[in-house]
């Protein structure tokens, strides 16, 4: 089965999405403003379901810790969807985007490629 990954680089009120599979390459999907933990995870399942997700990488927010809402997402996903979770640094993915448009999604298309290995 092709590897099909959706990256979350959370933010205290956007989270950015990016998305890899193997037909599209890696592709920056819209932010979601969120003030409801349960609607962001709504929200995240439909990409989860519409991509047919294997994997998730979520941003540790350069805490090199989960806050209290994403750790709870991340338990969500992998307890409901039985898809591994992974936790990844993103110290640079910030600064890097701003050299794209500065966008949540740009920075998780930065953590995409850093975890592919710098794909195009």
């Amino acid at each position: 089965m092709d590897q099909r990954i959706l990256t979350l680089d959370p933010g205290s009120s956007h989270v950015g999405v990016a998305v890899y599979t193997k037909v599209l390459g890696v592709v920056a999907l819209s932010e979601i403003a969120w003030t409801n933990r349960f609607e962001l995870l709504t929200t995240i399942y439909s990409h989860i379901d519409e991509y047919e997700i294997t994997h998730v990488l979520l941003g540790d927010m350069g805490k090199e810790k989960l806050s209290e809402p994403f750790e709870m997402i991340r338990k969500k996903i992998s307890q409901e969807k039985k898809i591994p979770v992974s936790v990844v640094s993103e110290r640079l993915t910030t600064h890097q985007a701003e050299y794209h448009d500065g966008s949540h999604s740009d920075a998780a298309c930065e953590i995409l490629r850093d975890f592919l290995g710098n794909p195009k």
